[in-house]
Formats: C-alpha cells, sequence, structure tokens
C-alpha cells in the first residue's frame, strides 16, 4: 500500500523497487539502434487490427532500405485467447478463474486499486500480485523466456502453468475498492541467426540480422466484473489487436475516477505526468 502524503515526505515504502530479479530481453529502440523500424508503422492512429484469423505460421520477411534482408519462418501461432472470469466472494474476495493454454509457460497475476481523488490530499494506490516475493509494477508481466519463466514458477515468482486459477484478497479490495486487474500467460519462443554458426570454430562468424519471436497472451480489464460480458461477442469475431491505442482519450469536464487517479500518481511517481491539454475535446 503507498501512501502518496508519505511519499511527498520522503516516507518511500521499505523494498518497493527491490523486487524480483528477472532475466528479460531488452529490444531494439530508435534511441540505441541506428536500423530501428516499427511494424505494422510508428502512426499508432493509422493501425489497422490484425484479424482474429490471421496466423503467424510460415515464412515471414523484412524488407527496407536500411537493414539486411531478413528471412526466417515461425513454427509457433498467436496464442490462444485468454478468457478470465471473476466472482466476488462471500468472504469479500474475488476469485478468478481461466482457461489453460497448451503452450502456456507461467501465470502472472496483478491488481493495482485506489482509494482518494486527489493525490495532494491522501490518495493511496494498492498494489497486489501473485508472487511469493515481493514485487512492484513488475517485470513479471513482461515477455520472459521459457527456461526464464521456469525458474520463476520453481521460485513461486510465476504461477505454474497448469494452474487456472487464484484470488485477489479481501483485503486488498477492502483498501482499494476499485482498482484493475491483468492476467498474463507466457509462451514459448523462437529464435533465428543468420548466417548460422559455422562448424569450425576458426572461421570468424560475422552475423548478418537476429531474429527473437517470443509469446503472450494477455487480458485485464476492472476488478471483480466478468471480461467476457464486458468484451462481448466471441473471440473470432474480435481483432487481435485493437486499432484503438493511437486514438487520444476523450477530454472530461468531470472530476477523476479512481482509475484516473491511479494513472495520474503512478505517472507523476514514474516521471510519466500526462500533459493537461493531450486529449480530443470533439
Amino acid at each position: 500500500m503507498i501512501d502518496f502524503a508519505k511519499m511527498a515526505a520522503g516516507q518511500v515504502p521499505p523494498g518497493l523497487f527491490a523486487g524480483e530479479r528477472v532475466r528479460i530481453a531488452r529490444g531494439p529502440s530508435a534511441a540505441n539502434w541506428p536500423s530501428y523500424g516499427h511494424w505494422p508503422n510508428n502512426d499508432r492512429a493509422s493501425r489497422q487490427s490484425v484479424p482474429a484469423n490471421a496466423s503467424l505460421i510460415g515464412d515471414h520477411a523484412v524488407r527496407g532500405n536500411y537493414i539486411p534482408d531478413v528471412d526466417f519462418s515461425l513454427t509457433k501461432d498467436f496464442m490462444g485467447a485468454l478468457n478470465l472470469d471473476q466472482k466476488k466472494q462471500p468472504s469479500g474476495a474475488v476469485g478468478m478463474t481461466w482457461n489453460q493454454l497448451p503452450d502456456a509457460t507461467g501465470h502472472f497475476a496483478s491488481f493495482m486499486g485506489g482509494e482518494g481523488e486527489d493525490p495532494a490530499t491522501g490518495a493511496t494506490v494498492v498494489f497486489w500480485s501473485s508472487s511469493e516475493s515481493q514485487t512492484f509494477i513488475s517485470a513479471l508481466g513482461d515477455y520472459i523466456a521459457p527456461a526464464e519463466a521456469a525458474r520463476l514458477v520453481d521460485t513461486r515468482q510465476l504461477m505454474p502453468p497448469t494452474q487456472t486459477n487464484c484470488s485477489i484478497p479481501k483485503e486488498v479490495l477492502a483498501a482499494a475498492p476499485n482498482g484493475l486487474v491483468s492476467l498474463v500467460a507466457h509462451g514459448p519462443e523462437e529464435n533465428f541467426i543468420f548466417p548460422p554458426r559455422p562448424a569450425d570454430p576458426k572461421i570468424a562468424w560475422d552475423q548478418s540480422y537476429a531474429v527473437k519471436a517470443r509469446f503472450a497472451a494477455r487480458i485485464g480489464g476492472p476488478a471483480g466484473m466478468n471480461m467476457a460480458e464486458m468484451m462481448g461477442g466471441d473471440d473470432e469475431d474480435r481483432p487481435r489487436r485493437s486499432n484503438r491505442r493511437g486514438t487520444k482519450p476523450k477530454c472530461a469536464d468531470k472530476p477523476p475516477s479512481a482509475g484516473d487517479v491511479i494513472g495520474g500518481v503512478m505517472g507523476g511517481l514514474l516521471g510519466r505526468r500526462k500533459k493537461a491539454e493531450d486529449c480530443d475535446p470533439s
């Protein structure tokens, strides 16, 4: 539980950012790779959705005027849809159940909620996760290689791939009645390097390109609400990625909700305060 009045006075909860050590791959970025590109493109507002019946299996080619020709063939497809069912229990806890995906290597669930409307006068954020050890704004929800996922399942920082249920404790929801829940199913990985390593170690290995494909399935929404009913329709009727991610949120005249407070105070804590004008007034 994070009290921002205490945070402002320099009283940071002990061990807040000293949680687990998770080995994740740091992908390229425009800041550190001169040949960086973004697909479908870097204009979020104009991206098209990936259809629900699309497949990744087969040959892929990447072409550009600033990169070598990249060719690889994937044997793994998009992971299946992760369906989350939530039920409020008489004790005050929220029970979560989900379907088991064949390629899953581990699961991670988290909750973030808030109480209070004004961060300056006592807003509180509550963070909970399924990890057995303390973690906060965790890398456990990032793309994790299968071998690392197995290690984290061993240390009980990830739930096993066979586990299909857990509960948000009543104490968490008593402290933060409104919040968002997130569930991640980690998946497989495929790697390609061209040209392959020479059999003779005396021959220099001059790599032209490397490809790393990692897979994960995710779902999230308001805690205690049935996700399938909220989203509506069958999985096949929905695109894999929403093309609305690039649109700006509507400006609001009303006071911020608990969700707005969570976003605002966390953005301030992490140095990403949102501009007041960054919205669509239409």
